[in-house]
């Protein structure tokens, strides 16, 4: 499905494979992604979630992920921190 999304928006039979291989990774990455979410399992203690890992499934991309909305989340904490305190003030001319 990628491949005709792709191929009908940005032409992508008509690029190297280079360039394929580039604008196809994210799609490959998130069935890889999807495939791992699945093969986890949970427990949830005293209101908080563990992720773990089942057998010989992995975790490292969901890891990634949820570190990377971690991250997200106090960029937009501070972020609006930081718009609120300039809005404290009026200046007039």
């Amino acid at each position: 499905m990628a491949k005709e999304l792709l191929n009908d928006t940005i032409g992508l039979s008509s690029l190297s494979g280079e360039k394929q291989a580039k604008y196809l990774a994210p799609f490959a990455q998130t069935t890889l992604l999807v495939g791992e979410l699945v093969n986890l399992a949970y427990d949830i203690l005293n209101g908080k979630v563990k992720i773990k890992e089942k057998n010989t499934a992995r975790k490292d991309r969901y890891s990634s992920l949820a570190y990377g909305n971690y991250l997200c989340n106090l960029i937009i904490e501070e972020k609006l921190k930081s718009d609120k305190s300039e809005n404290q003030f009026v200046f007039f001319n």
